[in-house]
Formats: C-alpha cells, sequence, structure tokens
C-alpha cells in the first residue's frame, strides 16, 4: 500500500505489512506521525492498494491528531510486592538499599495505540545519584498491555535526589513524573521512638525531640528535659519503623549494637536488659544490646536499667547506628538515692534475735507440755484415791 497525506504537518508511515499468499489475505499497520502542528486538526490520508496489475484500490482516512493532556496514559511502578502503583495516586520514595525501580505504561482505552519516543530521565543532583534506563526506554508504541522500563540507580555519595522521568507521545504533551531516590545519610524520616507503643515523643520522623535531645559534650551538664525518678529501675522505649505512604512496602531495617554513655558513672550503671518475648516486647520483639533487625511496619522494645551506686543524678545518652543513615541518639536523666546497704554486724544481731526467739519458744512449748504431763498425772492421782476410800458393796 501507498500512503499519501494531505498535508505536511501529518508523516503517515506504513507499519506490520503482511501477506498470506495461501489464504490469498493480508494486513498491514499504519502510524500516523501526528506533529504539534497537526494537533488538533482532521488530515485526510490516503491509501492505494494494488490488487492486480490493472486494478488499484483507493481508500480515504481522516486523521484526527490529538494536543494537550493525553488523559488515557497511565504511568506507574511496581512496589516490593510487585503491585502496580500509579503515580498520581501514589508518593514513591525509593529507600537506600534498592538499586533499580521498574516502571510500566499503557493506554486505558482497549484497541488503542500511541508511538512514544525515547523516555529521558533526570536527577536532580547528579553528584549524588546517577540513573540510567532499560528495557522500553528507547521507545514503541503504547497500547493496553504494559510497557515495562527499569531505572537503575547509582549512588555516588549520601543525599537524596529528585528523578524526573518524561515521556513523549507526539502531538501530545509530554508526560513528567517525578520520585525520590534515597542514597542514605541524613536522618530516616520512617523512624520514630516513643515512651509508649507508636509514640513518637522522643524521635519523630527521624528527628530527636527537644525533650530527649542531649549532645555528648554536654553529658556533665544538670539535668535534661526528661527525667526519671530514683524509684524506677528502669525505663522502656518503643521503636517504629513505619511503612510509609508511598505504597512500596517499606524498608527493613538493621539496627546495630546499642551504646549507652552515663555523664556520671560513679552514680550509675546502666545497660539494655531486653523484655521477656510477649505483648509488652512488641510486634518484632525487644531489641538486645547487639541490635537487630526491624522489618517494616513492626515496633522493638529496647528496655534501658539502671543500678544506682550513689545519691545523685546523671545524664544518660542512647546511641544506636542504623544501616546507611544517622544514628538514632537521644538522652534524659536518671535521678538516685543512696542504695540500701546490709551490715555484718547488722546481719549478725538480726540472726541473733531469730536464734533467741526460736530458744524462747521451744522453751516455751516444753514449759507447756510438762504442765500439760503434770496436770494430767495429778487428776489420775486424785481419782485413785477417791476409788480406794469408797470400796464397792457385796452382797
Amino acid at each position: 500500500p501507498e500512503l499519501t497525506s494531505a498535508s505536511p504537518d501529518l508523516s503517515p508511515r506504513l507499519d506490520d505489512f503482511t501477506v498470506d499468499k495461501i489464504e490469498r489475505e493480508g494486513s498491514f499497520q499504519i502510524t500516523f506521525g501526528c506533529t504539534a502542528q497537526a494537533a488538533g486538526k482532521l488530515v485526510p490520508v490516503s491509501v492505494r492498494m494494488k490488487i492486480t496489475n490493472q486494478t488499484d484500490v483507493l481508500v480515504w482516512l481522516l486523521k484526527e491528531c490529538g494536543s494537550g493532556e493525553l488523559k488515557d496514559f497511565t504511568i506507574g511502578f511496581l512496589n516490593k510486592n510487585d503491585e502496580m502503583k500509579t503515580f498520581k495516586q501514589n508518593k514513591l520514595v525509593v529507600d537506600a538499599l534498592t538499586v533499580a525501580t521498574t516502571l510500566y505504561m499503557l493506554l486505558a482505552e482497549q484497541g488503542a495505540q500511541l508511538e512514544f519516543k525515547a523516555a529521558s530521565v533526570t536527577s536532580s543532583d547528579p553528584n549524588v545519584a546517577r540513573i540510567e534506563l532499560r528495557g522500553a526506554a528507547a521507545g514503541g508504541v503504547l497500547n493496553p498491555e504494559p510497557a515495562y522500563l527499569e531505572a537503575h540507580y547509582q549512588c555516588v555519595a549520601r543525599g537524596r535526589v529528585t528523578v524526573t522521568l518524561t515521556i513523549s507521545a507526539p502531538p501530545y504533551d509530554p508526560t513528567t513524573v517525578q520520585w525520590i531516590k534515597d542514597c542514605g545519610g541524613g536522618v530516616n524520616e520512617r523512624l520514630s521512638v516513643g515512651t509508649s507503643p507508636l509514640g513518637s515523643d522522643v524521635v519523630s520522623l527521624g528527628q530527636t525531640t527537644e525533650v530527649f535531645k542531649i549532645d555528648y559534650a554536654d553529658l556533665g551538664a544538670q539535668v535534661s528535659r526528661f527525667v526519671v525518678p530514683p524509684s524506677a529501675s528502669f525505663i522502656v522505649f518503643h521503636i517504629y519503623n513505619a511503612v510509609g505512604e508511598d505504597s512500596d512496602g517499606g524498608l527493613d531495617m538493621t539496627l546495630g549494637k546499642v551504646s549507652i554513655s552515663r555523664g556520671k558513672p560513679s552514680v550509675l550503671a546502666a545497660f539494655v536488659k531486653p523484655l521477656a518475648q510477649g505483648v509488652f516486647s512488641g510486634t518484632g520483639g525487644a531489641l538486645g544490646p547487639s541490635g537487630g533487625d526491624l522489618p517494616a511496619g513492626t515496633v522493638k522494645t529496647l528496655r534501658i536499667s539502671f543500678v544506682c551506686k550513689r545519691a545523685g543524678a546523671s545524664n544518660v545518652l542512647v546511641t544506636i547506628p542504623t544501616l546507611n543513615y544517622e544514628n538514632i541518639e537521644f538522652g534524659f536523666t536518671k535521678e538516685c538515692h543512696n542504695p540500701r546497704k546490709v551490715k555484718g554486724r547488722s546481719m549478725l544481731r538480726t540472726s541473733g534475735s531469730i536464734f533467741a526467739a526460736l530458744v524462747t519458744a521451744a522453751l516455751a512449748i516444753l514449759a507447756a507440755v510438762l504442765y500439760i504431763n503434770l496436770k494430767q498425772r495429778s487428776a489420775r492421782a486424785e481419782l485413785l484415791s477417791a476409788r480406794s476410800s469408797h470400796p464397792s458393796s457385796t452382797s
């Protein structure tokens, strides 16, 4: 077939022309090639098909070229559960451990087809992360079947970048989507720490709150804003790894060895003592001194136990390393009273008192037994005397 456009603003071409000589039939596909100048116009296109050497068939088509936003176009991504999510309804933040994101594109209208050009992608800061497109990035034809492409990340420094993907399908306006790629460093906004389950009064969105903020250089300061009273021998914190709002399934975290620094070691000893497994140990269990995994959507408890050495107050700074992000760090003050002391003399006096009480009790019991025996003998003697003074009569 020969294609002819009535306007230079349209450049039609023939695709996928096939002929079945046995069945004596054929098929072909036309790509119309609308340009921006043809947007919103009706352009006649002739299709001349030579049937025999003496016979031609001429068909005229009217092609309406679109313009503006491509409304039937959907672009999205696959989350960690391989679920298809759209950028219009979901925010995407790619965590520091993910090296690639699978994207998809499709046309919602059944039977529709549209050619798209090579996709382009940019990073807001190539000094932090560079992005490479693979798969259908070279261009192709959009239809209701998804076309997949992959964005591969190369982190070269710690930080965050905004990734911008542009898909061009003339004569429609280019479609642009954006998302965040995290290359580590900085705070982990998914993380919160509270004094109650799912609380964030200690660490909120990865940032230590003012109440629990203590610098290591200030450990010798008088009092922090949060004070653990002398009567408390431990305090429990709840560490929560939120899934987030980006529908990507969240980020499984790894927490390092817990470090505890004290402003006055002569006043206080502090150490991690995990809670027993149960309802109070959190959905992710208890965090031990060596740290551990914190899966997305779970809570782990961290119990800090205290041993007071003398009266006074000491600041306590808790530091928990996290893979690829800044450390979790928060502090508080623990107050202490003088611990109770048991002296040797007191113990001897106490033991002597107990022994004296036991001897007294034994003597009292012995006296009671002797008294009862004496009473019983006296009663038997009186009975025998009475019988002897009144002999029984005989017939």
